[in-house]
This record gives structure tokens, sequence and C-alpha cells, in this order.
């Protein structure tokens, strides 16, 4: 039995009072790993109480939507872009390469990228 505040609270009753807690936090943190921290349980413990009771994991779930529906108007709309399709729209870095065109054994292939790493690595 745990104690709260001067009561006794029964292992149920604490986890009901946590459950409640993990589905007003989902609203604020989203991510599980930060809602089960913020009520003081294990990730793992928040997973078998989702998979186990499905009433509670589709309050947890309608929570964690509310959050992104409030956060998605914030949003800069090439986040969102990026996010929907990343595929398309995600940030590319172009990389210029210059090749000469010399044929080098694995061995000399090698070396050559040895040298440049010490050069590179003082």
């Amino acid at each position: 039995m745990a104690n709260l505040n001067g009561q006794t609270l029964t292992l149920e009753e604490k986890q009901a009072q946590q459950k409640k807690a993990c589905i007003v936090q989902g609203e604020f943190l989203y991510h599980y790993r930060l809602i089960s921290r913020s009520v003081g349980i294990s990730e793992d413990t928040l997973k078998i109480w989702r998979d186990n009771d499905t009433e509670f994991s589709e309050q947890l779930e309608q929570s964690r939507v509310r959050f992104i529906d409030k956060h998605m108007k914030q949003a800069r709309p090439e986040f969102l872009l990026e996010r929907l399709e990343p595929e398309i729209f995600k940030e590319r870095k172009e990389v210029e390469a210059n090749f000469n065109e010399v044929e080098l054994s694995a061995e000399q292939a090698e070396q050559l990228i040895r040298a440049r790493a010490n050069r590179s690595n003082p």
C-alpha cells in the first residue's frame, strides 16, 4: 500500500492516479519517455499499461492527439511538409566531388585514404 498525503492507497488506487496523470501529461509532453518520467514510472510500465488497458491506451492517445493539434498550428509549413513527406521535402545537402580518372589498386586507395585522414586530423 502506498501513502499519499497521509492517505493509504492500494496499488490499484495508486496506478489509477498515475494513469490519470499520464493522460494529463500527454497533452503537454507527447513522448512516452517524458510522460512516464513526469509521473514517476518507467517507460516499460507505461507500455505494459497501454498494452493491457485499452481504455487507458485510447485516452492517452487522445491526449497526445490534442498535443499535436495545439502544436501543429505553431509549426512552420516547411517543417510539416518535411515530416509528412520526408522523401520529397527533407533537407538535402549537396556535396561536390571532383574525381580525377586514376586507377588505383585497393592497397593504393587505402593508403591514400589513410594519408588524407592523417592530414585532416593533426
